[in-house]
């Protein structure tokens, strides 16, 4: 029986609580009890060696105990008995390695240097984010050599998981090329520190909360820039308080803030603080600041708005990527603009507000990004975990946010229909892209499989690679059997097996293509179910659902589309009657689709009452997309400013080089 192997090496060395170690704890805490993991490290002689079993409850007392010291003692115990005489690992065909972790180490990066060259499948690399190499300025200095060999390897390893969707479009436009074999977003948990709260604010005085390790990209100077001038007044209307470690932070913040902390009221340090004071310090809070200049997720933002209090954060910050509700955004990061924020949000109406939407904003919790973390590694080769131990937790994964692909959300209103459930059965008669514009994505991406019908050959080779999950047909379906010449047209979408609707397009290629009928195809997979069945075949509608078995094959919903290519003229006559003899009811009209339910699924009916809204909580990949394209171009404006003015002391300092030598001269 294949088996996961989760390595931990830097944890065990050296526990903390923060960043990408509490993704570390938080995947040991919410790992299914029902799927076997055995947690390994590298060993003395650089392979990997077992970990008693008995560091995983230490790991969960680490994060819940107040200061964590005896748990991690134990952690580091077990960790140095692993050196001296843990079992030496031997991964075997099926066997799946997940490394939830960042690492620079000699001996780490040289195991997985050998690993990748002959066993790339059987390892799962969490991708958190390419700062080192994008952001290099904003951390202390790591062994340059060391940095490029890890990134190597990302860019080599076949398995990748990303904490957010900006990490992965990094890691697609920086590292990788292959889009399609990229791999999943693992969005990371909000409910580390206590129960949701209800951002009930009981304080006087308004208290303003920047979590986080006091470094330079995290912009605690720019923060006290834009408010110590009012801290300082004896009217100041709130108080800062800045909760985390001391990183790797200038002398110079250091001082000034230790400096405040004595000197202001309105201001405190806090740090050391567990789980539960920091959560009771943010529940107690009117907001919370965060405006980073550079994360892969960003944590306290979540994590502030699953206890009911707003954030004010920036455009760029990839945690709340998919998130409206309770978030005050600014446009730049800027002393004025963080004023400005802050200044809307002590206005106690326009705080009730926020913090209203905070208290229901669509949040992952840990539990959440622990199964899909598990889904992912145990589906992705397929494989040595049992059919029911897979069902048992993939029927409790829900993604808090839906990224709709279809072109006019006919993916939100099955969703909302089927309640997001992560099994199912599609049929796509005329699949097209497996990502642009596709109705199934979100349904393959949750777990769903089904048919994807596509004749087109550009359409086709992509479902193939990207749907390897699904049954790809290369074929056109009609009212009846035989072969027909494809007209494969330049309009993406519209090659068709009708020689009289190639009129007024250019002509790219025809081909023989089979043509078969839709019992046929149901007939050959005889699938259980069918949740629903898709057609938009560009005016051909009415000959696929003549070759239907309506009495045999029942999908309990049907999406047609109803209007010419490019136009509003109705074509559902045609086909209209066939589907109500058949025992379907129209439940709703979209502009461009009908969708029909069965008669013995009428209870569906009730989820196309109202057409696609805000409850539906989604988003589009094409905003998605739009945002990812935005912060690469603000990173790469800001990497030409970073160059302008480097230039700019450059010349200065020739220009200074030029004039002393000049007075040299003169003298």
């Amino acid at each position: 029986m294949a088996h996961i192997f989760i390595d931990l090496s830097e944890f065990l060395t050296s526990p903390l609580r923060t960043g990408i170690q509490r993704v570390v704890g938080e995947v040991c805490r919410n790992w299914p009890a029902e799927v076997d993991a055995t947690i390994v490290k590298i060993g003395l002689d650089g392979q990997l060696v077992v970990v008693d079993s008995k560091v995983l409850p230490a790991i969960v007392d680490y994060f819940a105990s107040a200061s964590g010291r005896g748990a991690a003692d134990r952690i580091r115990s077990l960790a140095d008995h692993a050196d001296q005489s843990g079992e030496r690992v031997h991964l075997e065909e099926g066997d799946r390695l997940l490394v939830p972790e960042v690492f620079y180490e000699d001996k780490r990066l040289t195991f997985y240097e050998n690993l990748l060259c002959d066993r790339a499948k059987q390892a799962f690399f969490i991708v958190f984010d390419l700062l080192p190499l994008t952001h290099p300025e904003l951390f202390p200095p790591i062994r340059g050599d060391h940095v490029a060999r890890y990134f190597r390897l990302i860019q080599r390893a076949e398995n990748l998981g990303f904490i957010s969707g900006h990490t992965r479009f990094e890691c697609c436009n920086r590292l990788r090329r292959d889009r399609l074999r990229i791999g999943p977003i693992l969005r990371l948990g909000s409910d580390s520190l206590v129960s949701r709260g209800t951002g009930q604010y009981r304080g006087k005085q308004p208290l303003f909360v920047v979590l986080g390790t006091i470094e330079p990209r995290k912009n605690h100077t720019l923060i006290l820039d834009a408010l110590q001038d009012e801290m300082m007044a004896d009217d100041c209307p709130f108080r800062l308080a800045f909760v985390g470690q001391s990183g790797w932070a200038p002398p110079d913040l250091v001082k000034r803030i230790r400096v405040l902390n004595q000197n202001s009221k309105n201001f405190t340090y806090l740090e050391g603080l567990g789980d539960d004071e920091v959560g009771r310090t943010i529940s107690d809070s009117w907001a919370t600041i965060a405006v980073s200049s550079a994360e892969g997720f960003g944590l306290p933002a979540v994590e502030s708005l699953w206890l009911g209090v707003p954030v004010i954060s920036t455009n760029s910050m990839p945690s709340l990527e998919s998130i409206e509700l309770g978030v005050e955004r600014i446009a730049e990061l800027s002393v004025t603009a963080l004023r400005f924020a802050v200044q809307r949000i002590l206005d106690p109406v326009y705080h009730e507000t926020k913090a209203a939407e905070a208290r229901h904003a669509a949040l992952q919790t840990w539990a959440d990004f622990g199964r899909q973390t598990c889904r992912w590694i145990s589906e992705e080769r397929g494989h040595g975990l049992t059919a029911n131990a897979q069902s048992q937790f993939r029927s409790r994964i829900s993604d808090p946010v839906m990224i709709s692909s279809a072109q006019n959300l006919e993916d939100v209103m099955l969703a909302r229909a089927f309640k997001h459930k992560t099994q199912g059965f599609y049929i796509d008669v005329g699949a097209m892209d497996p990502f642009a514009g596709s109705v199934t994505r979100y349904f393959y991406d949750l777990g769903w499989r089904g048919i994807n019908i596509e004749p087109d050959p550009r359409f086709f080779s992509k479902l193939v690679e990207a749907r390897p999950g699904d049954i790809n047909l290369s074929v056109a379906l009609s009212s009846s059997r035989g072969r027909k010449e494809l007209y494969v047209l330049e309009n993406i979408g519209m090659s068709t097996i009708i020689e009289e609707r190639t009129e007024g397009y250019r002509l790219l290629e025809r081909c023989a293509i089979e043509v078969r009928t839709l019992a046929d195809i149901c007939e050959e997979v005889s699938p259980a179910e069918i949740d629903f069945l898709k057609v938009d075949v560009e005016g051909a509608e009415a000959d696929v659902l003549r070759g239907g078995d309506w009495l045999r094959f029942r999908p309990k919903i049907l999406i047609v589309e109803s209007t010419a290519p490019f136009s509003y003229e109705p074509t559902w006559q045609e086909w209209h009657p066939l589907l109500t003899l058949a025992g379907y009811q129209m439940v709703y009209e979209d502009g461009i689709n009908r969708f029909y339910c069965r008669e013995e699924s009428a209870e569906l009916a009730e989820a196309f009452q109202l057409p696609p809204n805000v409850l539906d909580h989604y988003t589009t990949a094409e905003v998605i997309n739009e945002r990812q394209a935005r912060l690469d171009v603000e990173g790469e404006v800001t990497q030409l400013r970073k160059e302008v003015l480097q230039l700019r002391r450059r010349c200065s300092e020739l220009e200074e080089g030029v004039t002393s030598k000049e007075e040299q001269s003169g003298g």
